[in-house]
């Protein structure tokens, strides 16, 4: 619980921090875990921008689990087609 709300505020004040997007990852799937999917969903997709390759496809796999889990099967599609599309 405390490092979940250390990073979330650590993330929320210094996003551009070379940390950030490993600490949001970190969090979605703290969420995920949790059966927090939206969430979850909130902190994979939060500094999408900042994410490195590998990074990216693991955000956007969980996302679409995560969608998958909340029975929202379209929005699920539309991620895990983004990592199948991603180049290696």
């Amino acid at each position: 619980k405390v490092y979940v709300e250390d990073f979330s505020r650590a993330v929320k004040m210094e996003p551009k921090l070379p940390q950030a997007a490993s600490m949001a990852l970190i969090l979605g799937e703290t969420y995920f875990e949790k059966e927090q999917y939206k969430e979850s969903i909130a902190w994979y997709q939060k500094l999408k921008n900042q994410y490195d390759p590998h990074q990216k496809s693991i955000a956007d796999f969980k996302t679409g689990w995560s969608w998958l889990l909340l029975k929202e099967e379209k929005n699920a599609q539309f991620y895990f087609l983004r990592v199948a599309n991603q180049t290696p």
